[in-house]
């Protein structure tokens, strides 16, 4: 884990990084086990799989584990529960690249505790999912169910305050950090839309 020795709080730069340790044991990489909470939206996993990967958490987590993760997002879209289906032959052939490399990389957001097993690759399976995936969706006879989820370290470092704990926990509030984020947040992008609406008959011109 990143050393994040000297780091303080102050009212500018916001509270210390969160301390965060890797999901190591796979018994805990389970929905009814995981510490994470369920996520159903594409963007909000995302936004939690770049944080937790750019923040370099896991010293093995970059590039493919980030590729990874958006095409779990695209895949989840499908689903009201923020699920979707891993077959890693056809997702290493989406993403261009050996199946051993995406089994690492889903291994990385296992341990990110970005996702958590519903289903694991089993036939057993077929039945309670057939006909809720299709080949599209990454699914296969015995494909491997996966459910979207944040951890609490991001929870935290967005200044987020929860009710109850891991798969079943929901954000009811925020701190005080979390309410500076949200209003810098909020200018951020209304600054952002001044400027598209700009054109260019309102720039000065600057030819002589």
């Amino acid at each position: 884990m990143p050393d994040t020795t000297g780091d303080h709080h102050t009212e500018e730069s916001g509270p210390a990084r969160p301390e965060f340790t890797l999901v190591l044991d796979p018994s805990d990489q389970e929905c009814h086990t995981t510490a994470s909470r369920q996520l159903r939206r594409s963007e909000d996993f995302l936004a939690a799989a770049h944080h937790m990967i750019t923040s370099g958490y896991h010293p093995k987590a970059g590039t493919t584990t980030l590729r990874l993760a958006k095409l779990f997002a695209a895949r989840m879209r499908t689903s009201r529960n923020g699920h979707f289906a891993f077959a890693a032959d056809a997702t290493a052939r989406a993403l261009g690249v050996s199946r051993r490399t995406v089994m690492y990389a889903a291994k990385h957001l296992r341990e990110l505790g970005l996702i958590a097993y519903v289903e694991h690759g089993t036939k057993a399976n077929v039945r309670r999912t057939r006909g809720a995936w299709k080949p599209g969706d990454g699914y296969r006879a015995t494909a491997t169910i996966f459910a979207a989820v944040a951890p609490p370290a991001y929870d935290e470092a967005r200044g987020r305050r929860l009710s109850g704990h891991g798969y079943h926990a929901r954000i009811i509030g925020v701190t005080s950090h979390g309410r500076h984020r949200a209003i810098a947040e909020a200018r951020r992008k209304a600054t952002q839309t001044d400027r598209t609406r700009c054109t260019p008959s309102v720039v000065v011109s600057t030819d002589t």
